[in-house]
């Protein structure tokens, strides 16, 4: 059993990551804070900012938006969240969100069970939110697309799967993981 303390982290604390050129992180727990219960990210999505629709089939997210407003996507569906509201994406479900505002939008993102912010260290770009050029390439990290590959697949394989890379019809990158004949993951890039 792991032995957990309580722990505090001050304002304007935590490790800070660009995530794309519009979506920076700020990793406030782990799962090591946590016992791998959960983790806790301070989200700011910049104007434009839209991560592509995926689904987590490990995990749940709980969304608090502190400041702005996203458009998210739930399933079939689309709602508008505003600051203050909190929305909740069970496992499984297709989602993504949008801000479609001129003004940043920022969030608490609560991550369960924790482990998805390792896939935040390795696919972002160590920053803050001040930096002048965000862009993982731009920083010499390469290929947003391929790091983000590279980080699902330390972070998401189950022992004795296999990866299939490959391009949906739209030209869009997907990591798909199987287990025997059972699709366990996809996440299109």
């Amino acid at each position: 059993m792991v032995t957990v303390s309580v722990t505090q982290l001050p304002p304007g604390e935590g490790r800070s990551f660009w995530i794309s050129n519009n979506e920076f992180a700020t990793i406030k727990t782990t799962g090591k804070d946590t016992g791998g219960e959960f983790a806790l990210v301070e989200l700011v999505a910049l104007p434009e900012a839209e991560p592509p629709p995926h689904i987590h089939h490990s995990m749940d997210e709980t969304y608090c938006l502190l400041e702005g407003e996203l458009d998210v996507l739930d399933g079939d569906r689309t709602f508008t969240a505003k600051a203050g509201s909190v929305f909740y994406i069970p496992k499984g479900t297709l989602h993504a969100w949008r801000n479609a505002t001129t003004e940043p939008a920022r969030a608490l993102l609560l991550i369960i069970p924790a482990g998805f912010e390792g896939v935040i260290e390795e696919v972002g770009t160590r920053g803050t939110l001040v930096c002048a050029t965000a862009s993982p390439a731009a920083h010499g990290g390469g290929c947003a697309e391929d790091r983000r590959a590279r980080s699902e697949i330390r972070h998401r394989i189950p022992p004795g799967s296999r990866l299939v890379r490959r391009r949906c019809s739209l030209g869009c990158l997907e990591v798909a993981i199987f287990s025997g004949a059972r699709q366990d993951f996809c996440y299109e890039i």
